[in-house]
């Protein structure tokens, strides 16, 4: 008996490089130089030079090239996951915010692989191309639309395997199970819909012919992959549930659900290259706090946050870093806010050493990186509506003055598991900046909360800005996009 897959040359093909390049140290480096130098004038030279004088990743000299192009071999693994931007699309190279919340602490390593795992799916708009092979194969049997995503599209498939491998195996729990490659082949492979993983459990027994190595070798890739999330673990025998997953059942279970749902599932508008590689890099890149996996607060061990954030973790808020005294200040101070939070770096020998972590993560502690790229997208919007804009780096995030009328937002980034928490600071500090502005100026500012991410929000929440606050609050949705919760007045800026 063979597997019916959904079209011939079917699989679920992942970079090569996924084994190396999602090495935690390594993927940090990579992050790093990106950042670092992705602005500047030869960001693969750049980056490479850097990942060479860290020792990271074997130099490969390229004989078209005659020059060591590390950077080229490994940067399609950081696209592939949402980190960067696709270089096909870009002149510099550009970490993504889902990049920046592991940059910023925001989200651990094993933390942001599971989020990321979770959310690829088949079609996308970055497996553009159909493969040689099964190009042939199906020109046997069928006409060839002109991209895989388009072929999958057509074909009905709306697949998460990293969903649909964490189903089957929460439904044999009980039994200790854990799921081969052959299984996972011949079984899941052929699934079109995550919500037909009952056909898969009722396969997993079934003797199969000969299985496609091709195939075999995609479920090893992402094998290795998910062994990144700390939700599973990978043998040479399988790939099975960790201790602390199932301690996590109902949480999981819950993710599976809302993953399952095809209202869930990004959806090509059109099938031209650029506008699918455009709409799937802005679904896949920004950080909808709704599909994120976030470990719970009673995880966040000493160990857990040394093993997952070596950059350090993003606590709830600076001021409540432990053994850390402020001051409360009693002016407001405002300078013009900043046109650009990036500096753009050319690479010098010996001028940075990536293995120096916690050196990095206070340069960055000092920029909070994705904070930043909201605070200057809404600050270019609010500029561009005749606004005069400035901040205070010790308070105020923005302050937009125009015809002697303010209005102050502040901004907050956010993960699954710190959002009410930031919500009802960020409420907070709005309600004191505007009673201290209104002091100082005797004029009552309008105040707007805005989160880093998309979430849904409860109608009671909505209800307590608008009603009880009469404050606005609004989500960055990426690439200068915002979503409006509330209707107070102020969301006609965004």
């Amino acid at each position: 008996m063979q597997p019916n897959y959904p079209y011939e040359g079917y699989s679920w093909s992942m970079n090569q490089h996924i084994g190396p390049a999602t090495d935690k140290l390594v993927m940090l480096s990579l992050l790093e130089a990106a950042q670092e130098f992705g602005r500047s004038n030869n960001p693969g030279d750049n980056i490479t030079k850097a990942l060479g004088e860290r020792g990271i990743l074997t130099p490969n000299i390229r004989a078209d090239a005659g020059k060591a192009q590390t950077w080229r071999d490994y940067q399609q693994v950081l696209s592939e996951l949402g980190l960067i931007f696709s270089t096909r699309f870009t002149e510099n190279v550009v970490v993504t915010p889902m990049g920046l919340m592991w940059l910023d602490g925001i989200l651990g390593f094993s933390e942001l692989m599971a989020t990321q795992a979770f959310r690829y799916q088949y079609p996308n708009g970055h497996k553009l191309t159909i493969p040689p092979r099964t190009r042939g194969d199906l020109s046997l049997t069928t006409s060839i639309p002109e991209t895989r995503t388009e072929l999958d599209d057509i074909s009905g498939v709306a697949i998460k395997p990293a969903v649909l491998i964490l189903r089957l195996l929460l439904e044999g729990m009980k039994d200790s199970l854990s799921l081969t490659v052959d299984q996972c082949v011949g079984a899941l492979m052929p699934l079109k819909k995550n919500s037909d993983w009952r056909v898969a459990q009722s396969n997993l027994d079934v003797v199969f012919g000969k299985l496609d190595q091709n195939r075999r070798r995609h479920v090893q890739e992402w094998y290795r992959l998910l062994a990144r999330t700390g939700i599973f673990i990978a043998t040479s025998r399988g790939i099975t549930l960790t201790e602390n997953a199932k301690e996590l059942k109902l949480e999981l279970e819950s993710l599976c659900e809302y993953h399952e749902n095809v209202a869930n599932f990004w959806k090509p508008q059109s099938y031209t290259r650029q506008d699918m590689a455009g709409s799937w890099s802005k679904f896949y890149s920004n950080p909808n706090i709704d599909t994120q996996w976030a470990a719970p607060v009673s995880a966040l061990t000493q160990e857990f946050v040394a093993q997952n954030y070596p950059m350090g973790i993003d606590l709830a808020d600076q001021t409540a870093l432990p053994n850390q005294v402020r001051k409360w200040s009693e002016n407001i101070s405002l300078r013009e806010v900043r046109s650009s939070p990036i500096e753009v770096t050319e690479y010098e020998p010996g001028q940075i050493n990536l293995g120096n972590l916690a050196l990095g993560y206070e340069r960055r502690r000092e920029m909070t990186l994705l904070h930043d790229v909201v605070v200057l997208s809404v600050a270019n919007r609010l500029k561009d509506q005749g606004y005069v804009v400035q901040e205070d780096p010790s308070s105020v995030d923005i302050l937009a003055i125009k015809n002697g009328h303010e209005i102050i937002f502040e901004i907050k980034t956010v993960n699954i598991r710190s959002l009410p928490g930031r919500i009802r600071l960020g409420v907070g500090q709005l309600s004191e900046y505007r009673y201290r502005r209104e002091l100082s100026t005797h004029n009552r500012p309008k105040t707007g909360l805005i989160i880093s991410g998309v979430a849904s929000i409860p109608e009671w929440v909505i209800s307590y800005f608008n009603d009880e606050l009469n404050m606005s609050l609004v989500a960055y949705n990426g690439d200068g996009e915002f979503v409006k919760y509330t209707s107070i007045g102020l969301e006609s800026l965004f």
